[in-house]
């Protein structure tokens, strides 16, 4: 069947991910059972030009089964090329011709079981090519389940489509793990509280508001729904970084302290329970000058408490966009185990930053 290729970019292109990313708060936000919402996922994201089909395959006690089809066929990691993604380490893997990837063993049961649903399909000739792409769909550590997508016979794969892959499943993960949070008796109130969060994030996220107070709605959102007391979230531009919220805010360098160094490190998540009393930081650093400062003029710490912050990382295409940084309520810390939320959170930036990159609207670059 004769169409159109895509240009480069096309399916990842901003005002196509905005729009996928509305359709995306409407099923997140909807009452349909999990797999009904899946189902509209799905759909969703096979919209998007130059994509054929999307399928999400959820995980459980080391086998995947298509969402939309309780009854379908079941994958293991001895099965083929799925089940050794989801039974791997990799995020995410892509090939432009599924059928003769010399990767790909053609006899495996995964693949026998590809070649009749596509001799049964009336858009598929023999001799097209079957570009696929897997993306590994995450809670904290855990794999929740593997999107599936696959683009027109005779496109292939560029490096591009990997940031919006990579974070409309990190999306599709909040997703799956909000459903089965809800759907279950035992569940922390974190948690809970985290997933009630995204929801409304992802409608900031989308909206046409000016980027700068976008990102102001994201840190008091952020503040006003979660036990933390301050979200700031800082861009990187060339080798320094500048405040998203405060257009006068100091530049930020490798020599200012920790945030400086962090922001152009290779760390991911970095906490200290007492910034001015953690033996890594300088207090005598610009940072931590200016930091005690900002202290000094809030009630919200007594002299002498000890004052928690939290960064993580915001990343596209292995690329640092920025940094969020976080403070909880006095009183209560932050651990590696909020490292999943902080994280997840941070994807969600990495979005709308990097869709805002691309339009030339963000400034940042």
């Amino acid at each position: 069947m004769a169409h159109m290729k895509r240009a480069a970019g096309e399916s990842g292109d901003p005002e196509r991910i905005n729009t996928l990313l509305k359709e995306l708060v409407d099923i997140a936000a909807s009452d349909d059972e999990l797999l009904d919402k899946l189902g509209d996922v799905e759909r969703a994201i096979g919209r998007l030009p130059g994509i054929t089909h999307c399928g999400i395959w959820l995980c459980e006690e080391g086998e995947a089964w298509m969402a939309r089809n309780v009854e379908s066929f079941r994958v293991r990691p001895d099965t083929g090329p799925l089940g050794k993604f989801i039974a791997g380490t990799e995020n995410l893997f892509t090939t432009d011709d599924y059928l003769h990837d010399p990767r790909i063993d053609p006899l495996s049961p995964e693949a026998r079981n590809l070649r009749t649903t596509l001799s049964g399909s009336a858009s598929y000739t023999p001799g097209d090519t079957v570009p696929q792409a897997y993306v590994r769909i995450q809670s904290r550590d855990a794999t929740l389940g593997v999107m599936l997508v696959c683009l027109h016979s005779g496109d292939v794969w560029r490096g591009e489509d990997e940031w919006w892959l990579r974070h409309v499943a990190g999306i599709v993960g909040h997703i799956i793990e909000r459903e089965r949070l809800l759907g279950h008796a035992r569940r922390s109130q974190r948690d809970e509280r985290v997933h009630e969060v995204l929801l409304l994030l992802l409608p900031i996220m989308s909206s046409s508001m000016p980027f700068r107070s976008k990102m102001e709605e994201v840190e008091r959102v952020l503040r006003e729904a979660l036990p933390i007391s301050s979200a700031r979230i800082w861009l990187r531009k060339g080798e320094s970084g500048y405040s998203a919220t405060e257009p006068g805010a100091f530049t930020l360098a490798e020599s200012t302290g920790p945030l400086g160094r962090f922001m152009l490190g290779d760390d991911n998540f970095f906490w200290t329970n007492d910034y001015f009393g953690d033996p890594r930081i300088d207090p005598e650093c610009e940072e931590a000058t200016r930091y005690k400062a900002r202290v000094a003029e809030q009630d919200t710490y007594p002299a002498g408490q000890a004052v928690p912050q939290a960064y993580v990382r915001i990343v596209a295409h292995e690329h640092t966009l920025g940094v969020l940084v976080c403070a909880p309520k006095p009183g209560s810390g932050f651990s590696e185990a909020d490292e999943w939320w902080l994280r997840h959170i941070a994807g969600m930036l990495a979005l709308a930053i990097e869709n805002e990159r691309l339009s030339g609207r963000s400034g940042a670059s």
